[in-house]
């Protein structure tokens, strides 16, 4: 189990810092701003998957493949989607009821970090959008749902082990106004890779979310 820790988190330690230092050297060489950061954030990405998926390869600890017994494959998915949609509910409400006692939450890091490049560098976007979309899924999922969930659940029921992993999840995101809203995330992406023995669920149902949240930021005005 503790092996699997470690390795979840040296992969997020390890991505985290390939983002910022290729985002870094491209500045350093020219760059524009935002373009180096967006193409740092999914180069960054994508030496965290492949790091995590050769630990994760090496533990032997975890299936990429759909494992569904009794429940259709779609069905799980909706359901998992449905806790989605419940939590951010009550995300909404809390932040309703903030705004109204005169505590209105601040943008969304991942928000602001979009409204920021839009107003700068419009054309840069795209590598933002591509790395919410595809890109933190994947490496994100390979980490909490992989390496952490997969090493806790040796040892825990799958119900203790989705609230520590969903914790974690939402912590490390750095963002305390969203917090439920992400702990709801985590959740449902761990009741979905328990119930079907894989990672691909999780992913999927990851890069739905994260690829509706981008195309609502598009075409909604207020969301810029």
């Amino acid at each position: 189990m503790w092996l699997a820790f470690a390795g979840a988190a040296f992969c997020f330690v390890f991505y985290s810092l390939a983002s910022y230092s290729i985002g870094t050297w491209g500045r350093q060489n020219g760059g524009s701003l935002w373009l180096c950061r967006g193409l740092g954030m999914l180069l960054g990405q994508m030496c965290g998957f492949v790091l995590a998926g050769l630990i994760l390869w090496k533990l032997k600890i975890c299936a990429l493949r759909s494992e569904v017994k009794g429940i259709p494959y779609a069905v799980i998915l909706g359901r998992g989607y449905l806790i989605i949609f419940s939590c951010l509910l009550l995300q909404g409400a809390l932040t309703q009821t903030l705004t109204q006692m005169g505590h209105p939450p601040s943008d969304q890091n991942a928000m602001k970090m979009f409204k920021d490049c839009i107003a700068a560098e419009p054309n840069a976007f795209i590598w933002f959008a591509i790395g919410a979309a595809i890109g933190a899924p994947f490496v994100e999922e390979i980490i909490f749902r992989g390496l952490l969930y997969s090493g806790l659940r040796q040892k825990f029921d799958w119900l203790p082990t989705a609230l520590i992993s969903s914790f974690i999840f939402a912590f490390v995101h750095g963002d305390p106004w969203q917090f439920f809203g992400l702990f709801g995330l985590g959740f449902a992406f761990a009741w979905v890779r328990e119930k079907t023995g894989s990672l691909s669920a999780p992913i999927i149902l990851h890069a739905a979310n994260n690829s509706l949240s981008v195309f609502l930021f598009m075409i909604l005005p207020d969301a810029k």
